[in-house]
């Protein structure tokens, strides 16, 4: 199988001791596809991540400022993730004296619902402040 194809995520939830697949007609469907191997299981907490809705109205909101910047909504993207996002990467040998340093943004795939919030909220603030563009709020 290609890459991708072998990779199969599902939902679960533990009850009274037992492991419970959302939706297990689907999963058997999958497993059905997959090549006959070995594979690894990963099971980890669901965190609740940012909602579809607010994953298009986060890209509508940098397409607004796209148009009026002429940068694309991607390259708004990585500004932004690198503008609010960044942490500082540093680098120091045994003495303790700091030899590289540099700023990483992590995915926002990784924020909860409340944090891509504030995010986009951020820049939303930023672009209205800086760039005099007003975004559209987030619908109810």
């Amino acid at each position: 199988m290609s890459d991708d194809s072998d990779h199969i995520v599902a939902t679960a939830t533990v009850r009274g001791g037992e492991f419970q697949v959302s939706h297990p007609d689907r999963l058997q469907t999958m497993l059905g596809q997959l090549e006959e191997g070995a594979y690894h299981i990963d099971i980890t907490p669901l965190k609740a991540s940012r909602s579809q809705q607010q994953n298009k109205y986060y890209w509508r909101v940098l397409t607004v400022v796209s148009d009026y910047t002429g940068h694309s909504p991607q390259e708004l993207h990585a500004f932004f993730r690198q503008k609010f996002l960044a942490r500082p990467l540093v680098f120091a040998n045994q003495s303790g004296d700091v030899i590289e340093q540099s700023q990483v943004a992590p995915s926002t795939s990784n924020l909860n619902v409340s944090e891509f919030y504030a995010y986009t909220e951020l820049i939303r603030q930023w672009s209205a402040e800086q760039l005099g563009v007003d975004t559209p709020p987030p619908s109810k």
